[in-house]
């Protein structure tokens, strides 16, 4: 038996990525009727969330079971589609005992065997700690290894983790260009992620924080944003005036100030006064 017999195999699965679930069933249903085992786990998956389908338990198990034998046989023999669909029913329960840590084995197989879905999983269960220690370094590779292959959800949590420093040295040009490519694909929440990154960028561009070159923000919440980014503590705002501009100076629960330049705003704020 074939695990994808055909181009209507991956056209059901690029249908179900994009939410097309009436696309996807049409695609296919027939490959399950006929054997297909990842077509039988993917409309599992689909019955057991009611993805254009009427949730049920009972027919997501139904067919979890018939495609159980021979995603085993092929995953033993190396398939990295067949690796990921036992990972998925392992890690969620999906007609198998739960065991997260039989899941995490064949994701890693599967992923190191190039599974772009795979990789991407294998960065969240590292992100989270299931089954495996926390790592975020861990988990950044993973997507690194996913989001060059194009994966949406990986490009997103590179540009999450590279926005916020978690595993990687922070690095805001990076972050928007993850973030650029998740919303390029149309990924939930990319587009905002992306905007806030590139303000933080063009902020950036504008000094380094110091009395001599401070940041120039076209609001007060800017300031927020900037040191938000940097992962500070506000602990005392001030306006001051340095070398006749006006400046929102911010000192830090660790003991430095960022001083933002607030000239242009705070003249438009004194024409409204």
């Amino acid at each position: 038996m074939r695990l994808d017999n055909a181009g209507d195999y991956q056209e059901g699965e690029e249908a179900y990525t994009r939410g097309d679930y009436a696309s996807a069933l049409r695609k296919l249903r027939p490959l399950a009727e006929q054997g297909n085992a990842r077509a039988q786990y993917r409309l599992g998956v689909m019955h057991a969330i009611g993805q254009g389908v009427q949730q049920s338990d009972a027919e997501a198990v139904r067919l979890f079971r018939k495609a159980l034998g021979e995603l085993q046989r092929l995953a033993g023999q190396g398939n990295a589609g067949a690796q990921f669909s036992l990972g998925g029913m392992y890690f969620n329960g999906w007609g198998v005992q739960q065991d997260v840590t039989t899941a995490v084995r064949w994701y890693r197989r599967a992923a190191e065997g190039g599974d772009a879905m795979s990789q991407y999983n294998i960065g969240i269960i590292y992100t989270d700690g299931r089954g495996v220690p926390q790592d975020e370094s861990e988990a950044v590779k993973w997507f690194c290894k996913s989001a060059e292959q194009g994966n949406p959800g990986a490009q997103f949590n590179l540009g999450k983790m590279y926005a916020t420093g978690q595993g990687v040295q922070r690095d805001s040009v990076e972050a928007e260009k993850w973030f650029s490519l998740a919303a390029a694909q149309g990924y939930a929440d990319a587009s905002e992620s992306r905007d806030r990154v590139a303000r933080i960028n063009s902020i950036l561009a504008t000094g380094d924080g110091s009395r001599e070159r401070p940041y120039v923000v076209s609001n007060v919440r800017e300031g927020y944003l900037i040191l938000q980014y940097f992962g500070q503590k506000l602990m005392m705002q001030a306006l001051v005036n340095v070398n006749g501009k006006r400046m929102d100076m911010m000192s830090c629960k660790d003991g430095t100030a960022c001083y933002f330049d607030i000239s242009t705003f705070f003249g438009r704020l004194t024409q409204q006064l």
